[in-house]
């Protein structure tokens, strides 16, 4: 397990912005096609996270 970064956001925490700053870093650390797991809770917005990530 390893921590990637520690990002303050800004406005509202919706799934949307949150897969707009998740992919930012993964594009920033040329990491996005290495991933293989995404840990979250059960908020709904991480839900949403997760919908548009497999969009995409």
């Amino acid at each position: 397990d390893v921590l990637l970064d520690f990002i303050p956001m800004v406005g509202a925490h919706t799934g949307e912005n949150l897969v707009k700053v998740f992919m930012d870093l993964m594009h920033d650390l040329n990491i996005a096609t290495k991933i293989l797991a995404i840990t979250t809770d059960n908020a709904t917005n991480n839900d949403t996270m997760m919908m548009v990530l497999e969009e995409q």
